[in-house]
């Protein structure tokens, strides 16, 4: 296979000033039709590449006890050739780089979408 999924819990732990990700609850929450970033490492990135692509897929499915998603791929690779919109992706919520909060929500902040959160 040329591309695997990262696992960003381990990635946030060893970047943990840099590198944030949705909590576990959250991530654990998604449901059918909500959409979820997800990392595509490359196995063989190139020099002048990137080593992974960053890409959403919508929930079709959540196996509650095994804790596993299925979903379908809204985004066409750039780098991945034997990925298309339209894939199947099986993953984990520790794959969940992204969540997208909808607006109403008690976590949704107007400003978030306008500019750059900074904290101490």
């Amino acid at each position: 296979m040329e591309w695997s999924l990262e696992d960003v819990e381990k990635t946030s732990l060893l970047n943990p000033n840099t590198f944030f990700i949705p909590s576990q609850k959250e991530r654990k929450k998604q449901k059918s039709g909500d959409l979820v970033r997800l990392r595509f490492v490359l196995s063989h990135p190139s020099e002048d590449g990137p080593r992974a692509e960053r890409m959403w897929v919508e929930i079709t499915e959540k196996k509650l006890f095994s804790q596993k998603y299925k979903g379908i791929l809204t985004n066409q690779p750039i780098y991945i050739n034997s990925l298309h919109v339209g894939d199947k992706i099986e993953f984990q919520p520790k794959h969940i780089a992204r969540i997208i909060i909808p607006k109403g929500d008690p976590c949704w902040l107007d400003i978030g979408e306008k500019m750059a959160l900074v904290s101490k």
